[in-house]
């Protein structure tokens, strides 16, 4: 994680020359986005300790399920 943080600084101070007025999709705010969310959730990224016991770091079979229901509930012949 620190390898991601430490390399999302570089790129930002790389990018810090760009105009304060670009747009939301413009490279440095996007860095910037990152960069704060990995530092914020720095706590909960903390992968290998999840595997050791086990634990899945995966969402795909929550959003299978969904997607299961979804056609179930709102399946074509139900509107």
């Amino acid at each position: 994680m620190g390898e991601l943080i430490g390399a999302s600084q570089s790129r930002q101070k790389e990018l810090s020359d760009l105009p304060s007025e670009a747009t939301e999709e413009a490279p440095r705010k996007l860095v910037h986005r990152a960069l704060i969310y990995s530092q914020n959730q720095q706590d909960r990224m903390d992968y290998p300790h999840y595997r050791q016991p086990g634990l899945r770091i995966t969402s795909r079979l929550i959003e299978w399920t969904i997607k299961h229901i979804n056609q179930r509930v709102k399946g074509n012949e139900k509107f």
